[in-house]
């Protein structure tokens, strides 16, 4: 039984109102949407989850998706849920939504915006109105040639005590590392060193992306980053009762639906199981192999990624 999962993220809903727009989101679900039979988490099923969680020690949940704000019977889900929460949002729901977010502020732990670099006007009104929480943004950064222009637009939304950057990038099937090092570099310097902004990586990236022990110091300076991946920390239980290693890893999605705890500690042993194996995987990379912090202090990032190149 792993002691350390505390944490388990949710798909409560696989459906997002930004699938067919400008988005441009390297979305892990959206290939995903219809994989599971349904898309939506059912209310019934939630419930249960909570009645397995109630004799494991679950510290927090997280809602993921899809779009997490779309599901049917959010307001239900928040009620329900006995525990703290993390909810990732693309920031663009309506007033009914934004005032069931409002009305259970006290659960959220912070509430991430997982945003794309577009300037929509109801993003900033969900921002501004959702201020007196202890706001996190998630900043996705699929996109290295991210304008920042935008990004300080949101500083200027909310007072900067109440926020904090942190990254989900690279997302897996990104290869340029080096040119998100840079991105990583200006931002820390435009953000953590000028504003004093807290900036952190969601998803680990190996150290050696930097080209000097300078650099390294600066980033770790003024922001709070990893090289080690703890993917079954993020277990990720689906809509329709599955459940794999984390949201990235689809291939160790299992057969077999989440019905009581018995089911849980079991499940949690298989994917145990398939994690290590993953790790034990050669890197493609042979700066990986003859790394004296392979496997020690890093993991040569996400293993989602693991085999990619560095350079």
């Amino acid at each position: 039984m792993l002691d350390t999962l505390l944490e388990p993220q949710l798909v409560i809903t696989t459906n997002c109102s930004q699938y067919s727009s400008e988005c441009g989101r390297n979305c892990y679900f959206r290939a995903q949407r219809d994989a599971y039979g349904i898309r939506e988490m059912p209310l019934e099923y939630f419930t249960k989850l909570m009645d397995i969680f109630e004799d494991y020690p679950i510290r927090q949940l997280v809602f993921i998706g899809g779009e997490p704000t779309s599901h049917s019977q959010l307001g239900n889900l928040l009620k329900i849920s006995p525990y703290s929460l993390r909810l990732f949002s693309n920031g663009l729901f309506d007033q009914k939504r934004r005032e069931l977010l409002l009305e259970h502020s006290p659960k959220f732990r912070p509430l991430f915006f997982h945003v794309t670099p577009f300037k929509k006007p109801r993003l900033f009104g969900n921002i501004s109105a959702l201020s007196s929480l202890n706001l996190g943004l998630r900043v996705n950064v699929d996109f290295p040639h991210w304008n920042t222009d935008f990004l300080k637009q949101i500083c200027d939304t909310v007072p900067i005590s109440i926020i904090g950057f942190s990254f989900s990038c690279p997302e897996v099937g990104i290869n340029d590392l080096p040119q998100f090092k840079k991105f990583y570099l200006d931002f820390v310097s435009a953000f953590g060193e000028k504003r004093g902004i807290p900036i952190a990586l969601g998803r680990p990236i190996p150290p050696c992306i930097f080209d000097s022990d300078d650099e390294k110091a600066y980033a770790e300076k003024y922001s709070s980053w990893k090289g080690t991946c703890t993917a079954i920390n993020d277990l990720t239980i689906n809509p329709d009762g599955t459940m794999q290693v984390c949201s990235v890893l689809h291939s160790t999605r299992t057969e077999r639906r989440l019905e009581n705890l018995d089911d849980f500690k079991e499940i949690l042993e298989q994917l145990k199981i398939k994690e290590s194996e993953i790790r034990s995987l050669p890197y493609s990379s042979e700066k990986c192999n003859s790394c004296p912090h392979k496997d020690i202090s890093c993991q040569g990032g996400c293993l989602g990624y693991k085999n990619k190149k560095l350079n």
